[in-house]
């Protein structure tokens, strides 16, 4: 029996045009449905900015804060030059000097040429102590002149690169007092009192932020632009601003306590050298005492028998 044989099945042709249609169809349905979703999306988002007009603003201005900040921070590490960094300079030095009245004198005058002033002193009897601070571009000068009136016996000079930290304030202030004119702006147009408080208390907000930030520049540029300089002069030892050589109770204290502790320990010695011969050689006598006199008393009693024998 012979097996049938099958043909290949043939597509109508109107069956291919059909499936195309159907797919391009599909898809089309599918992208409508999308872009309608995505539209709206983009009106419910439309509708949120709108009601928050102030906050888009405030974000606005915080982005520009933080670029500038980058900006600045870059600037401060890579684009500022030598002479453009900022520097904390602080030194000290140590003198010994003949008249505490002339040094003094001569540091005022100085402190006077330099542009400087003297921010604290504190002065004894063969001791004063300076704190001066100087122009920063002349504190290599009054370094090296305030060295000259005396004889050096410590100097030490330190700087403190605070160049970043520097851009960072100036960058927050620039941001603080920027957001400060949007806040003020809205105030002026916005007519909610409710919206009218919330922006009273944000400028409160910010405008101490403002103030923080500008009395922390204040004092980093002061400290930038004026360097700081401790003196310490003293006379020479045992020797008054008169010239008086003061006796040197030190070392006769010193003399007098060693005396002392010396005696003491003497005496310590001697009362163990008591207690260790003393006191056995004390027995001893009483022992031998009532041997011979207590009550055995054998001497007494040889003397008495030899006191007999000759009556006898």
């Amino acid at each position: 029996m012979k097996a049938k044989k099958i043909s290949p099945r043939r597509w109508n042709p109107l069956a291919l045009a059909v499936i195309p249609a159907f797919i391009f169809t599909f898809a089309f349905t599918g992208c409508g449905e999308k872009h309608s979703a995505k539209s709206a999306s983009m009106a419910t988002q439309n509708t949120y900015s709108e009601n928050f007009t102030m906050d888009a603003e405030e974000i606005e201005v915080y982005s520009d804060m933080a670029n500038f900040g980058n900006r600045s921070s870059t600037k401060g590490t890579k684009e500022v030059s030598s002479t453009d960094r900022k520097l904390i300079r602080r030194g000290n030095i140590s003198l010994e000097v003949q008249s505490l009245s002339d040094t003094r004198a001569a540091v005022e005058e100085t402190v006077k040429a330099y542009g400087g002033y003297i921010e604290s002193s504190e002065e004894y009897s063969s001791w004063i102590h300076l704190t001066v601070r100087i122009p920063a571009e002349r504190f290599d000068e009054a370094l090296s002149t305030t060295g000259s009136l005396g004889k050096i016996r410590q100097k030490s000079v330190s700087s403190e690169d605070v160049t970043e930290q520097y851009y960072d304030i100036e960058a927050r202030i620039s941001a603080r007092k920027a957001l400060l004119e949007r806040l003020e702006q809205h105030l002026k147009e916005t007519k909610d009192m409710k919206e009218i408080l919330e922006v009273e208390d944000k400028l409160n907000s910010v405008t101490t932020e403002l103030e923080i930030a500008e009395g922390q520049m204040k004092r980093l540029s002061s400290q930038i632009t004026y360097s700081t300089l401790s003196i310490d002069a003293s006379l020479p030892q045992n020797q008054t601003e008169e010239g008086f050589i003061l006796p040197d109770t030190g070392a006769d204290f010193r003399e007098f306590l060693g005396n002392t502790v010396s005696f003491l320990s003497h005496l310590l010695i001697a009362i163990l050298y008591i207690a260790a011969f003393g006191i056995p050689l004390v027995l001893l006598a009483a022992l031998l005492w009532w041997l011979c006199f207590g009550k055995i008393g054998l001497v007494k009693k040889l003397f008495a028998k030899v006191s007999g024998n000759k009556k006898e």
